[in-house]
């Protein structure tokens, strides 16, 4: 029975004092993510109209039901690919809609590239689906690589920072954002 309490009384002060520690978190550095779309997109060997009437295709392939297979996402997605081979890029992946390009960090693990890659696209199939809706969406296809992802994120997090409650801060809140539909 004291398991039991135990449990549940950790199950409820973790995300309480995580919560309380992002609340608390004013003095942590932002991340500054600068500007990738532009400094990176020029990297794509393929036309705008290309890969603008590439993402066309797949949002009407969506709304009508149309179901893709992983190896078609994939090969929609390497389509729109830039590998940045940058070790300060500032996410695992990033959906550039105004250049038609996905920015994807090269070191990324087979499963995680895979996951990362249909994150991505999904937001260009679809552009108004909040960033909670876009992971549940790509997991449905890559559910490993979202694990995959999800610890290698954390794992890189904390090798980068000096601080681990501003780590933990940082941590919490990408949950919110990408687990708990909330910015």
């Amino acid at each position: 029975m004291k398991k039991r309490w135990g449990l549940l009384l950790g199950t409820l002060l973790v995300p309480a004092a995580l919560e309380l520690n992002l609340r608390a978190s004013g003095d942590c550095p932002a991340r500054d993510y600068g500007s990738p779309c532009t400094q990176y997109s020029v990297m794509h060997p393929n036309s705008r109209p290309a890969r603008s009437a590439r993402i066309s295709q797949l949002q009407q392939e969506r709304a009508q039901g149309k179901h893709l297979s992983a190896d078609e996402y994939q090969e929609h997605a390497e389509a729109l690919l830039v590998l940045i081979d940058d070790p300060e890029f500032p996410a695992n992946g990033i959906a550039c809609r105004h250049t038609c390009v996905m920015l994807i960090r090269a070191d990324l693990s087979p499963a995680a590239m895979r996951y990362v890659r249909q994150h991505e696209l999904e937001h260009f199939i679809t552009p108004e689906a909040s960033e909670t809706q876009v992971n549940y969406a790509a997991a449905k296809v890559q559910p490993v690589g979202m694990v995959v992802t999800a610890v290698s994120s954390v794992w890189r997090a904390f090798g980068r920072s000096s601080s681990l409650r501003c780590t933990l801060a940082g941590l919490w809140n990408t949950f919110h954002v990408y687990f708990l539909d909330a910015s």
